[in-house]
């Protein structure tokens, strides 16, 4: 149940004059230092050192809580382990969702006891407007009269500790089944709740918070809660951006809410703190945010759901310090993806990658960098936590103000430090207006440096008048000009003339009755260490039928001989390497595939074979009549057929490519004698 009395405006107004007063007064003697919110993060007031200067812990009894001045261990808790409170039957976690501690006001022991603790805050509403309680409560339920029950209050008050605005800024909390909280036996407990308070009227002005626990006035129940403070804005939060059909909207939490369109005020389209519209629409959604306790004090917020894109951009802003850069967050929100909305209102999320490892994610950020040179700013513009993005990028030098070269035979101290190694240096030192001015020292060791460098050979490399003859690296010590010692490595490439051999059969048979002969030759170099380039392979063929195909990188080669040759036949390589060219050339001669087992010449030959079913028979000297039969590999007869070849048709084209691939035989009756030639046909 939430308590409230009714106070007028003009009243109101009148003792916020007299409260900043007073609050000028008693921070001019140092009876309080309160927190400022404008230099605070959303969570707005810190809360775990109840000894903090702008915090008060008081106890005393049912009548007064306020009667002693101090922290009791036991009555005022910073709880900063999670835990499940032993009262709830598993129900309430001591510390809510996603923060890292709570404050326990109050204990499980009787005897009327209360006890509060307040937090004296200075509004600035060009941070935050709204002011957001989280609390859950623990209390027995005795069934006495509402008065005397255990119960929390939560009142802003004064410096004086005046009640400003009984009626929108106090609630007090009594246990109660029909106002949502949980039963477990004779204790009730209300589970983590949001209660929102607007102190948009008092900026500038000094406030204090203050939560107090009572257990029950008859000394026998007790009662405590749990609660954090945090602050927000007036804002109607957009949940969605981009291309969407419809976009959710969110009010502030801890209030009641009614949700219409302006130009049906009358018409409740929701009474929940989110909302989903559809999106690109003209018409203007409003939401009437009150007090959870009294109606009267409330508040409008109004939005156009219209589509949501961010666009990123940024200046650059340099300093006197030349490490030292502003990067102005010139970010803007889109409704159509390419024009800025116009309200100016930068987009939510922002993250930095400043190009030399570092980033951030504050939205106008300033950074230093460690060492001269040019980096790459990229800028992520984002809305909703990055769900729709847009990126931006600019360039800035970071020059070194003062550059300087030297060199040493072993060592170089400077500025104190001893450098025994080749390379580049920097150190800060303070300049003229305050800043580090950055110098760079070159430095050369000379003495003891290994030197290193690559070189190539042909057979042969001298150095420094050392024949080398392999690949490696090879170190030799020696003096340089400034009569230091140095080690100087050659990484050496060595590569050797192709000299080279072709090896293979000189007398091939030119065919089986397979139809063509397979024989392998392969390039062999008179050292073994050549590398090559490339190779290329020239056939000198005088008559058809032979193919040379270049295999293993070009190394080796297969020679397919089909026909017969009368000549001798040419193979020639060229092999190419960086340190030249070489070529050799290689004979050989072939024996007659076309003699049969009586040592007849066969009158006719298949070509090509092996074949696809497209073949021709190739006739030798032959002028009539001709019976052809051919078999498979059964015996079965698949042609036979008598033709006539005349001295000018020696080829006959024959289709076989109806037929399963296998082995055939051909035999040709010519002239009362018969030739056989065996056939392939494969696919």
């Amino acid at each position: 149940m939430v308590n409230h009395q009714i106070s007028c405006n003009g009243f109101r107004k009148c003792k916020r004059s007299r409260h900043v007063i007073m609050g000028l007064i008693m921070s001019a003697v140092g009876l309080f230092n309160p927190i400022n919110l404008s230099a605070q993060r959303s969570d707005c007031i810190d809360l775990s050192n109840l000894s903090a200067s702008y915090i008060h812990c008081t106890y005393g009894n049912f009548y007064n809580p306020y009667q002693s001045n101090g922290v009791v261990n036991g009555r005022h808790t910073v709880i900063t382990q999670q835990g499940i409170d032993p009262r709830t039957n598993g129900g309430l976690n001591m510390i809510p969702s996603g923060e890292s501690y709570s404050i326990k006001l109050g204990n499980e022991q009787v005897g009327a006891q209360a006890e509060s603790i307040s937090c004296d805050i200075v509004v600035d509403t060009n941070n935050f407007d709204l002011l957001i309680l989280k609390y859950a409560a623990v209390m027995e339920n005795p069934g006495h009269t509402p008065s005397h029950q255990p119960r929390f209050k939560f009142d802003i008050l004064d410096v004086n500790d005046h009640q400003i605005d009984p009626d929108c800024l106090s609630a007090d909390f009594i246990s109660s089944v029909s106002l949502g909280w949980h039963s477990n036996g004779g204790v009730l407990w209300k589970d983590w709740t949001n209660v929102g308070v607007d102190i948009s009227d008092y900026h500038g002005e000094t406030i204090r918070v203050r939560l107090t626990t009572f257990d029950c006035e008859e000394r026998g129940h007790f009662g405590y809660a749990y609660f954090l403070l945090s602050c927000g804005n007036k804002l109607i939060k957009v949940e969605d951006c981009g291309d969407v059909t419809n976009y959710s909207f969110s009010a502030p939490y801890g209030f009641n809410y009614n949700w219409y369109w302006q130009d049906s005020p009358s018409q409740t389209i929701s009474t929940n703190r989110t909302i989903s519209v559809p999106a690109g629409s003209n018409r203007i959604l409003q939401c009437h945010v009150s007090f959870i306790g009294n109606p009267n004090c409330g508040f409008d917020l109004n939005t156009t759901p219209d589509y949501r894109y961010p666009i990123s951009g940024f200046s650059v802003q340099n300093t006197n310090c030349p490490q030292l850069f502003h990067f102005i967050n010139q970010s803007a929100i889109s409704n159509d993806g390419v024009n800025p909305n116009g309200t100016g209102e930068l987009c939510e999320n922002a993250f930095w990658d400043f190009g030399d490892g570092q980033t951030s994610y504050s939205l106008s950020p300033s950074h230093t960098y460690d060492l001269p040179g040019d980096y790459t700013i990229m800028q992520v513009a984002g809305l909703n936590g990055f769900a729709c993005t847009d990126t931006t990028y600019h360039s800035v030098n970071v020059p070194p103000n003062t550059v300087f070269d030297t060199l040493s035979c072993e060592y170089y101290q400077w500025n104190g430090i001893t450098y025994t190694e080749t390379g580049t240096y920097y150190q800060s030192f303070t300049n003229i207006h305050g800043c580090d001015s950055l110098v760079t020292m070159n430095l050369t060791i000379e003495n003891g440096v290994t030197n290193y460098f690559e070189d190539m050979g042909c057979d042969e490399y001298f150095w420094n008048g050392i024949r080398y003859d392999a690949s490696g690296q090879y170190q030799q010590l020696l003096q340089n000009q400034f009569g230091c010692d140095s080690l100087v490595t050659l990484d050496l490439d060595m590569e050797y003339y192709p000299d080279f051999r072709i090896v293979g059969n000189h007398y091939p048979i030119a065919g089986t009755e397979e139809a063509y002969t397979l024989y392998e030759y392969e390039i062999e170099f008179d050292n073994p260490n050549s590398r090559v380039d490339s190779v290329h392979w020239v056939l000198g063929n005088q008559c058809e039928g032979f193919d040379l195909q270049p295999t293993d990188g070009g190394l080796k080669a297969e020679l397919y001989s089909y026909a017969y040759c009368l000549d001798s036949i040419e193979i020639k390589a060229f092999v190419y390497n960086r340190c030249g060219t070489e070529e050799y050339s290689f004979w050989f001669h072939t024996s007659y595939f076309g003699i049969e087992e009586n040592g007849e010449q066969s009158v006719f030959d298949i070509f090509p074979n092996p074949n696809g079913g497209e073949l021709q028979l190739c006739f030798r000297n032959v002028d009539g009549k001709i019976d052809l039969k051919v078999y498979d590999f059964t015996g079965a007869t698949i042609i036979e057929k008598t033709m006539k070849i005349e001295a000018s048709t020696q080829n006959v084209d024959v289709d076989m490519k109806n037929y399963p691939i296998g082995v055939y035989y051909f035999v040709v009756n010519y002239k009362g004698k018969s030739f056989t030639r065996k056939c392939v046909i494969s696919r």
